[in-house]
C-alpha cells in the first residue's frame, strides 16, 4: 500500500498506510433512518416529533448520531457539545415523555 498520510507521534514524523476499505458517508437525519431503529425507538421518535416544536425537533433530527434505550434508561449520541446542550435544555422533558424513560444521557 502507498504511504499517503503523514502525522506526528512524540515529535517524530511518521507515515501512515492508506486503507482503501475506510470510507466516509454523508450524514442522514434520524427521521430518514427510522428503519435502522427498533419499533420502540421508532414510536418514540414519532411521539417526540408530535410533542416538540418544529425548530427544536430539527435540532434533534439533524444532529443525532445514535439512540439506545434499555428499560428506563436512554443514551443519545450527538455531533457536538453545543447540540448536546441545546437538546438537554430544550427537549429533555419531551424526550423522557416520548420514550417513557426516567434517565436520559446525551453525549457528544
Amino acid at each position: 500500500m502507498a504511504k499517503e498520510a503523514i502525522g506526528f507521534i512524540d515529535n517524530k514524523i511518521i507515515e501512515f498506510e492508506a486503507h482503501s476499505e475506510i470510507t466516509t458517508e454523508r450524514f442522514v437525519p434520524v427521521m430518514d433512518r427510522l428503519d435502522d431503529f427498533s419499533e420502540e425507538i421508532k414510536n418514540g421518535l414519532l411521539k417526540l416529533k408530535e410533542l416538540s416544536e418544529g425548530e427544536d425537533f430539527s435540532y434533534f433530527n439533524d444532529n443525532v448520531v445514535n439512540i439506545n434505550k434499555s428499560g428506563k434508561w436512554m443514551i443519545i449520541l450527538v455531533y457536538s457539545q453545543r447540540m448536546k446542550t441545546l437538546i438537554e435544555y430544550k427537549m429533555l422533558k419531551n424526550i423522557m415523555s416520548a420514550f417513557q424513560v426516567e434517565f436520559v444521557r446525551v453525549s457528544a
